[in-house]
């Protein structure tokens, strides 16, 4: 089937005209919701280049572990919470959104609201897409460190660029890889806010169904609203 770009983003554009302002505060209420539960977890966060600087080795970076245990430990915790409950947004501005595409009529924010009711199905749907995204990612590091094991048996005198060219082709392949299974997963709550009895696991087998062949379309169309965004 051929995927009409500008006709996809015409038609939401119609669907969206007149409707915008109730659209306007769902998502004005999303970010809300998102800047006050990230608080906590910026407020314990320790960057990256902290626990560098103070773990020069791997003891150093065990005694780092053991002094701010609690600190890390609310830390994960908090990021947990934040991503359940990001989950559940994201079903409920998808259910509300869906609610546009169906008909020109005023959709009113209860709709919105309604959506949250569904937060069960939001986050099954977000663990499984998050878990066959880090299993891919998994997957695709092993192969890393598999490519890279020949490297030792390079010269000394190639080995160091050698190296860097390889683990920098590698590494653009494994993005690619890994943006090609996001868009396959991109449906996933479309389809699980859409149709209430879809289990989840055949959701996402459903998603990579119908995004099989525009993966690329779907991909030049994120790109589109690079402006906008």
């Amino acid at each position: 089937m051929y995927f009409d770009r500008e006709k996809y983003k015409e038609f939401a554009r119609r669907q969206i005209s007149g409707r915008r302002k109730n659209a306007a505060l769902a998502i004005l209420i999303v970010v809300v919701i998102t800047l006050a539960i990230s608080i906590p977890e910026r407020r314990l966060n320790t960057s990256f280049n902290e626990i560098l600087r103070t773990a020069r080795s791997s003891e150093g970076f065990l005694d780092y572990l053991s002094e701010n245990k609690d600190t890390i430990s609310l830390t994960f915790i908090f990021s947990f919470i934040t991503t359940l409950i990001n989950f559940i947004t994201r079903i409920a501005l998808t259910s509300f959104f869906l609610a546009y595409s169906r008909s020109p009529e005023p959709v009113s924010l209860k709709v919105f609201f309604e959506g949250f009711n569904k937060w069960g199905r939001g986050i099954l749907a977000g663990l499984w897409q998050t878990l066959w995204c880090f299993l891919w990612m998994l997957g695709l590091l092993f192969i890393y460190i598999l490519l890279l094991i020949p490297c030792i048996f390079i010269p000394s005198s190639f080995s160091t660029s050698v190296v860097s060219i390889l683990s920098n082709l590698i590494i653009i392949l494994i993005c690619i890889l890994l943006v090609i299974k996001a868009l396959e997963y991109s449906q996933l709550f479309y389809l699980v806010a859409e149709f209430p009895e879809l289990g989840i696991r055949k959701a996402l087998r459903i998603s990579i169904l119908i995004t099989k062949g525009h993966r690329a379309d779907i991909f030049a169309t994120i790109l589109t609203f690079l402006g906008y965004y």
